[in-house]
């Protein structure tokens, strides 16, 4: 409970409303995350390209960086890391900002290089800052977050957003 109360805390209406603009008006959205936040990026991926964000998951260093390298003004870097300290992916991202793309981060510290370099934070709790925080899946307020925003782009396009989520549900189906 307290990992929930703590993301909720540190994000603001506000910093919600930013992340959903650029998610929605982004030609592209690329997820970077390494290990764990690997795990996280793969999952925003997996859970927004069925309502029609055009979004790739990065979790290879070298590919990261390639990638970075061909963004423009249109495409939208979220690098996710919960130090906030991921040398790959703060590379990737300081590549992103130099070819014009806007720079999301997804972190636990406020003052971390990877929030520094980004246009835009949004801060999760951490596990670490909680007592018997070992026993929780680092990915948790990713994935909280995840919902945060996924319901705020369903919501502000309901039809749209529903019949592109349907469609890929039902081609599953067959």
């Amino acid at each position: 409970l307290e990992i929930i109360e703590g993301t909720f805390r540190n994000i603001t209406y506000s910093g919600l409303q930013d992340a959903f603009s650029h998610l929605n008006s982004a030609k592209k959205v690329h997820v970077y995350g390494i290990g764990n936040s690997g795990i996280a990026a793969q999952e925003f991926k997996w859970k927004f390209f069925r309502i029609g964000i055009n979004v790739e998951a990065i979790t290879d260093p070298h590919q990261a960086v390639m990638e970075a390298a061909l963004m423009t003004k249109e495409s939208l870097m979220i690098g996710i890391s919960v130090s906030g300290e991921t040398e790959e992916v703060i590379n990737a991202g300081k590549i992103a900002k130099n070819h014009g793309a806007t720079v999301l981060a997804i972190t636990s510290e406020k003052a971390s290089q990877l929030a520094q370099i980004a246009d835009l934070t949004l801060l999760i709790t951490s596990k670490h800052n909680m007592y018997m925080g070992q026993n929780i899946s680092p990915t948790l307020p990713f994935f909280l977050l995840f919902d945060l925003l996924y319901t705020e782009l369903v919501a502000k396009d309901y039809l749209n957003r529903i019949v592109i989520r349907d469609k890929t549900l039902r081609a599953l189906d067959k």
